[in-house]
């Protein structure tokens, strides 16, 4: 796997005096996906505004692809570092949605004739949005128009700060698929930044959990929560996990925490009566 993105010991204070992120340091490689959890204030998209050099750290250095960050434009860590912010309007100011899909291919000089027949934008359901305002549609389809017009570029890394919010459980499903497919089939990564912790435990392949602006851990997702971590950062455990953990109690071989894993062990209960 290439590494696609470095920190080492990365501080940020926006004072100067008390530090939102301190000592910070993990790497991100492609074949990754990675979900970055933490409660309200631990620095989750302070991080990722450092990742593009929107924020500079105030210790500490960040590599984009080997390269030192500040030795690049934000123009050019855009190109390869993809993000899609929380709030749509701060992304969103073309005239209509398909201006704002060709905006990022023009100004990088991709290819951008028939963007509306783009296998991503048909995905998203973006397709019907072409003609409209950005600023006319609902919260949910500005999410998806914005990480639309993102996806178009395909970046080598892929940042989504919380993707699902607005999103009705259909539209979630879409984007589950998308993120496994971006790294599966592409060879990139992604890092997810999410609450939405049901979400995080179907895509992520690692859990990053920062608290008050520390990682405390970084490694597999069943780690996190065997090892206290989720709950230690005031995190919920997965629908899926403690529907496991309940089967698991009641005495069914759980192998695994993922829905065949449970039919599997339910079966076995049901064919041995």
């Amino acid at each position: 796997m290439a590494e696609l993105l470095r920190l080492e010991d990365v501080w940020f204070s926006y004072d100067g005096r008390s530090y939102v992120l301190k000592e910070v340091n993990f790497s991100v490689s492609t074949g990754e996906v990675v979900s970055i959890l933490g409660p309200n204030g631990s620095g989750k998209t302070t991080l990722i505004k450092l990742f593009i050099g929107l924020l500079r750290p105030s210790k500490g250095r960040i590599y984009v692809k080997g390269l030192e960050i500040h030795k690049k434009r934000v123009e050019e860590l855009a190109r390869s570092i993809g993000i899609v912010f929380q709030n749509p309007n701060h992304q969103l100011f073309e005239l209509n949605v398909k201006r704002e899909l060709v905006f990022a291919l023009k100004n990088m000089g991709l290819d951008y004739i028939d963007v509306e027949k783009n296998p991503w934008v048909a995905r998203l359901n973006v397709t019907k949005l072409l003609e409209k305002s950005p600023l006319l549609l609902s919260e949910g389809e500005k999410r998806r128009v914005a990480l639309a017009s993102v996806l178009v570029y395909q970046p080598d890394l892929l940042v989504l700060d919380e993707p699902t919010t607005g999103q009705d459980f259909e539209h979630k499903r879409v984007i589950a698929g998308i993120v496994k497919e971006y790294q599966r089939l592409h060879g990139r990564a992604v890092v997810v930044v999410t609450h939405d912790m049901d979400f995080a435990w179907e895509v992520a392949t690692r859990f990053i959990i920062l608290l008050n602006g520390q990682v405390i851990f970084d490694g597999p997702p069943h780690e996190a929560v065997d090892g206290g971590y989720v709950e230690r950062a005031g995190l919920r455990k997965p629908s899926l996990l403690s529907l496991g953990l309940s089967l698991k109690s009641m005495g069914l071989k759980v192998e695994e925490y993922d829905i065949n894993s449970y039919v599997r062990a339910l079966k076995e209960v049901l064919t041995s009566r």
